[in-house]
Order: structure tokens, then C-alpha cells, then sequence
């Protein structure tokens, strides 16, 4: 019973051709601007009155202020003692992970460590370069890796 319903369903599918069945109900022109037109006159007005420039000229500012010199991150202190702490990054797979041909490398429920595969070998600093006594500490650090960065 189920293969004749399958097979009627398979022949009748084939027989079905799309059609364009015409517009049904009224139409109406889009009301609201063209919102890239909108966006190249906004652009073109703050162009014209030269905001544009004085904001491209605070933009450039900032970033260079920032990047010769990072605002401090609230909540991070200079440390009374020595500790250090490890960190695993395994995570363990919420869904089977394919590659660009569709197989699957790694499996749901798998836990797996990016470490193993991509291997991070390089020293990170973390000092206050404001503190002297930490800028004269790192100076005194020969780091264990070949790459090494101070942030």
C-alpha cells in the first residue's frame, strides 16, 4: 500500500510544472525613501559642511591616542604576590564539526583542546607601563618562547 502511494506521489510530482499565476490584489508603490539613498545624501551633506572631515579628523585622533597609549582596564590591579594559574581551553562539542567536503573531523559530545592543533607558543606580558618598577622588571624577563609580546 505504502509503494503505490509512492510511486503515485512520484509520477504526479512530475507532472507538475510551476506557472506564474499573476498578481493577486492590489499594489501599491514603496512610501519610504531608498535607504542608500538616504545614507549618500546624509554623507554628501556632512561632506558639504565639512563635519565629515572634522569627524574623520577626531576618528584618526582617537585611534592613534589609543593605540600609542591603551586606557587602562578597570578592575586590574598591580599584584601583591606571585601566582600563576593554567587554563584548558577544551570545549566540548555542542554538534559534529565537518570540513569543506562535508566530513565529519570531529564529533558531538567530543571534547577537544584547539591547543593540540594549533599550538600557541608565545609569551604574554601584561604590565603598566606607567609603573616603573614594573617597566624595570620586565626589562630584567627573558622570555621562554621565541615570540614575545608585551601588552
Amino acid at each position: 500500500m505504502r509503494c503505490r502511494g509512492l510511486i503515485a506521489l512520484l509520477i504526479w510530482g512530475q507532472s507538475v510544472a510551476a506557472a506564474d499565476l499573476g498578481t493577486w490584489g492590489d499594489l501599491w508603490p514603496v512610501k519610504e525613501p531608498d535607504m542608500l539613498t538616504v545614507i549618500m545624501q546624509r554623507l554628501t551633506a556632512l561632506e558639504q559642511s565639512g563635519e565629515m572631515g572634522r569627524k574623520m579628523d577626531a576618528f584618526k585622533e582617537r585611534v592613534i591616542r589609543n593605540s600609542l597609549r591603551p586606557p587602562a582596564v578597570p578592575g586590574i590591579g598591580r599584584t601583591e604576590k606571585y601566582g600563576s594559574r593554567l587554563f584548558d581551553p577544551s570545549v566540548r562539542l555542542a554538534a559534529d564539526i565537518r570540513d569543506n567536503e562535508g566530513r565529519v573531523f570531529a564529533r558531538q559530545g567530543e571534547v577537544m583542546n584547539p591547543l593540540q592543533y594549533v599550538p600557541f607558543n608565545q609569551t604574554l606580558y601584561f604590565i603598566n607601563g606607567d609603573d616603573p618598577a614594573q617597566v624595570a622588571w620586565m626589562k630584567r624577563q627573558t622570555p621562554p618562547t621565541l615570540e614575545s609580546k608585551i601588552i
